[in-house]
C-alpha cells in the first residue's frame, strides 16, 4: 500500500475518533444540565467545592446557565449568544470566596473560570419601565426564570438582560436595531443567534 494511503487513513481514523469523542460528550451535556456549561470539569469543580464547603462563607452558585430555565426553547442560541461567557461562570458573595473558588478551580484543572463577586442578601432588582425597550418584542431577561434572585441580578448587572432584546429573524432585528432607534435596547439578537 502507498504511503500517502497509509497517512490518510490514520488521519481519517484520528478524525473518526475525535467525532465519536465529541457526539459522547454532547449526549453527556444533553443528560445533565450542569455539564452543558462547563464540560466534565464542571463536575470536577463542583465536587472540589463541595469538598472545601466549609472553607465558603456561602456556597457559590454556578455554572449561572444550570440556574435557568428557558419559557422557550426557541430562544436557546438567541440567550447563548447574549448572554455566552455569563452562562459558565459562577457567583461566589466576598473576596475571600473569590480566593477559595480559585484554589479549588486550580486544583482541578479549570483554567480561567470567570468568577463574580455580588452580595447574595442584595435583593431582586426592580427596573423601572422607563428603563426598559420600548418593544413588543422580548427580552432576554423575559424569557429567562430562575428561582435564583442573585442570577437574576448578575444577568442585569453584568450582561444588560433587560435591555438585550429578541427577535425571530434577521429583517425585524435589522430594522429594530438600525431604523426604529429606540431607547433602551443594547443589542438585538436573531433566534439563530446573530447580533446586531
Amino acid at each position: 500500500m502507498p504511503l500517502n494511503f497509509i497517512s490518510q487513513i490514520a488521519e481519517n481514523d484520528r478524525r473518526t475518533k475525535q467525532i465519536k469523542s465529541d457526539i459522547a460528550d454532547l449526549q453527556r451535556q444533553q443528560s445533565n444540565t450542569v455539564t452543558a456549561f462547563g464540560g466534565q470539569r464542571v463536575l470536577k469543580l463542583l465536587e472540589s467545592i463541595e469538598t472545601n464547603h466549609k472553607k465558603f462563607e456561602s456556597p457559590p452558585i454556578g455554572p449561572i446557565g444550570a440556574h435557568l430555565q428557558l419559557a422557550s426553547e426557541s430562544w436557546s442560541v438567541a440567550v447563548d449568544s447574549a448572554c455566552g461567557g455569563l452562562l459558565d461562570a459562577f457567583i461566589v458573595t466576598c473576596c475571600k470566596d473569590l480566593h477559595v473558588l480559585r484554589e479549588c478551580a486550580s486544583k482541578v484543572n479549570f483554567n480561567n473560570l470567570r468568577i463574580i463577586v455580588y452580595d447574595f442578601t442584595r435583593p431582586r432588582l426592580i427596573i423601572p419601565d422607563g428603563s426598559l425597550p420600548t418593544t413588543e418584542h422580548p427580552t432576554v431577561l423575559s424569557v429567562i426564570q430562575s428561582e435564583n434572585h442573585t442570577v437574576l441580578n448578575v444577568l442585569v448587572d453584568q450582561g444588560h438582560a433587560e435591555r438585550q432584546v429578541l427577535v425571530k429573524d434577521y429583517e425585524v432585528g435589522k430594522s429594530l436595531a438600525f431604523d426604529d432607534r429606540m431607547r433602551n435596547i443594547k443589542e438585538v439578537y436573531t433566534s439563530d443567534g446573530d447580533k446586531m
